[in-house]
């Protein structure tokens, strides 16, 4: 059997003659940027968000400018400390260090494999001046903790919600909590475009305004610019237009991945595998952008060689702690035991939207017969 670890193909063959319809009508326009097609999507993902709340989406090109663009309009600045994890994708450190910021690294806790909020308030000092709590495949972290100490420490929060379009923390939605929301639409992501795309969520006008300037080369107007560290990253009008023809399905995507993710615990539970999940926050609906396992025996390298041999893709998310990149050394300031051991330990399993449950079962059984034996 084989099963690759994403199937994007069959995603747009299911839904091609829509995608080529709107980006037929986009083409024909004439107009290709920032465009009729933007605004409708950054309505539509704000509707999507919070409904009829006070909200703006400005859309961007790609997740990591999210990142970046409210980083800035946060006021970070060069030599500012900003707070994350080091279990995360390249991109949340990058988009850090573009600014001129220095990231700092938090532990994260054993069970849900996110920010450790006990850890979070020590680290904390005179040059820190933003949070950056991650996602991590679809599960929030734990924002009413890290909103109340950013709030006692003056602090801004910025979600990075690159991997949890959809989840909710208590009655919000992944993004909308903080002070800024930074989603990606990477084509492998919860809502996928079909090439880079971003957008952030922010509750104001004044953010709204500032970051709409920020994201066009700082301009208020044609070629009249207000703000000195403005760039280009402008969400494409043929982007935005799939993005609009995709919002819709985005639900039934996340409940499809969740039923399948289900079944792989409980499939895992009766056969007694050693292995670990994910666990959330009782607050907490997760949408899995990824299924990640935990060995807690065996050697994950031969595992993957194991299922390769059937057929079976599997990533890993993330091998290595960014404090271990040779770009991010130099901000290594201590060893961060609970990061490291999930790094060496953990594996992304196959999940998408199309799966069916006998190949949830034939991965589980080749798992199984390899770490319990």
């Amino acid at each position: 059997m084989e099963i690759p670890f994403l199937d994007l193909k069959r995603q747009f063959e299911e839904h091609k003659n829509e995608i080529n319809s709107v980006v037929l009508e986009v083409l024909a326009s004439g107009w290709y940027i920032l465009g009729k097609e933007c605004e409708k999507f950054e309505l539509n993902f704000k509707n999507y968000l919070v409904g009829k709340d006070e909200g703006y989406v400005v859309g961007v090109n790609s997740g990591t400018d999210a990142l970046r663009l409210s980083l800035i309009a946060a006021g970070v600045e060069v030599n500012s400390e900003v707070i994350t994890v080091a279990n995360t994708a390249i991109p949340t450190i990058s988009a850090i260090c573009s600014v001129g910021a220095k990231p700092v690294f938090c532990e994260v806790d054993e069970k849900t494999w996110l920010m450790d909020t006990n850890k979070l308030e020590e680290l904390i000092t005179e040059k820190t001046r933003a949070i950056i709590p991650v996602h991590l495949y679809g599960f929030c972290a734990d924002m009413d903790i890290i909103n109340e100490i950013a709030q006692k420490n003056d602090l801004k929060v910025i979600e990075d919600v690159a991997q949890a379009t959809g989840a909710v923390y208590g009655s919000r939605k992944a993004g909308t909590i903080g002070d800024y929301g930074a989603f990606s639409f990477y084509p492998s992501k919860n809502l996928g475009a079909c090439g880079d795309g971003g957008a952030i969520f922010v509750h104001n006008r004044e953010q709204y305004d500032k970051l709409i300037k920020l994201r066009n080369y700082g301009q208020s107007s044609k070629y009249i610019t207000e703000i000195e560290n403005g760039i280009n990253s402008r969400l494409d009008e043929i982007q935005a237009a799939i993005l609009n023809s995709r919002i819709k399905y985005i639900d039934g995507w996340n409940l499809s991945k969740a039923k399948l993710a289900q079944r792989y615990i409980n499939k895992f539970k009766s056969l007694k595998v050693p292995v670990q999940f994910q666990i959330s926050y009782d607050e907490v609906i997760p949408q899995y952008h990824l299924f990640v396992i935990k060995l807690l025996k065996g050697d994950r390298d031969n595992l993957m060689r194991i299922l390769e041999k059937q057929g079976v893709q599997t990533l890993i998310h993330y091998p290595v702690p960014l404090y271990d990149q040779n770009a991010f050394k130099k901000y290594k300031k201590c060893k961060l035991e609970v990061t490291e051991n999930l790094t060496k330990n953990i594996l992304s399993l196959p999940l998408n939207p199309y799966m069916t449950e006998i190949e949830v079962d034939y991965i589980v059984n080749i798992i199984a017969k390899s770490l319990n034996t």
